[in-house]
């Protein structure tokens, strides 16, 4: 009776053992951690190295302020940083400052920011994923997952088959650390990327560039920008650009079209690179 008893306290301790390393876990709660703005609630920084059959072809870094974007390339780098009300690319060696314009005038960046760095790290499209298996060792947590036939099915005009993930999470928060994809095309190829994030983490040097951009004070020229220039909808807005930086005009709604001018009749092309020095006035015109 004894050795009964004992062996079902140890049959006990067994399953109470398994229940307590057992890892419950959606892919809602992936998404939900890992949003960009329950990122920074937590961190001063995020960063994100993307690399592709193991070289690293982006970076982005981000924070509560301005998001960073860079892509290097064997012919050019690239880079992208947005702040709330400017942005700047630095494009093969140059640096431009663009602003961000609508038919109603110049706008801020707060928005186009924010779609920018929404889900960084996860889509909507993952939560329709199917989790394979989960694992918790060393306070991480490992999770496999696969493509859903609807997300097959969304996934068909890219010529995607199926994809495979492998997400290592923190296991507190569940916030990634890295994520694996694997893409498998019709065609027959293949796409390998992995991803590393590091929270709070120092900024990248070009960053510190880009903000000198940003906080300069000195050294300034005036830039107005006046937008359908003689009708009943013109209006004129100015801004302060470093001197020496090529000014540039961004806008991606596709209904819209417009060109830019540097004289009020709509007649003279503007040319950016003409004189980056002196204060300058330039007229944009708009149709749909």
């Amino acid at each position: 009776m004894k050795k009964i008893l004992a062996f079902s306290l140890l049959i006990v301790l067994i399953v109470s053992l398994c229940a307590c390393g057992k890892v419950e876990i959606t892919m809602q709660d992936i998404y939900d951690a890992n949003l960009t703005e329950a990122l920074l609630k937590n961190h001063q920084s995020v960063y994100i190295q993307d690399a592709m059959d193991g070289e690293v072809w982006g970076e982005t870094y981000l924070t509560k302020d301005y998001i960073y974007d860079y892509i290097p390339d064997e012919e050019y780098e690239w880079v992208e940083f947005i702040t709330d009300d400017a942005g700047y690319y630095y494009f093969d060696g140059d640096s431009l400052r663009y602003v961000a314009i609508t038919p109603d005038g110049v706008s801020d960046f707060v928005s186009y920011r924010a779609e920018r760095s929404e889900l960084l790290l996860v889509s909507e499209d993952s939560l329709t994923d199917i989790i394979e298996s989960v694992s918790k060792k060393d306070g991480r947590i490992t999770v496999t997952s696969v493509m859903s036939q609807e997300g097959s099915e969304d996934m068909a005009e890219y010529g995607i088959t199926s994809a495979k993930f492998e997400y290592v999470l923190d296991a507190k928060t569940y916030e990634i650390i890295s994520l694996v994809t694997d893409y498998a095309y019709e065609d027959g190829s293949a796409y390998h990327s992995d991803i590393k994030v590091t929270y709070d983490a120092e900024a990248p040097e070009m960053v510190n560039t880009m903000l000198g951009y940003d906080s300069q004070t000195e050294n300034l020229r005036n830039i107005t920008i006046v937008t359908n220039p003689g009708t009943e909808k013109e209006v004129s807005q100015s801004i302060q650009a470093p001197k020496g930086l090529v000014l540039g005009l961004h806008y991606e709604e596709d209904e819209y079209v417009f060109e830019v001018y540097s004289d009020a009749a709509c007649t003279e092309a503007y040319d950016p690179y003409a004189d980056t020095d002196s204060d300058l006035t330039v007229y944009v015109k708009w149709t749909e």
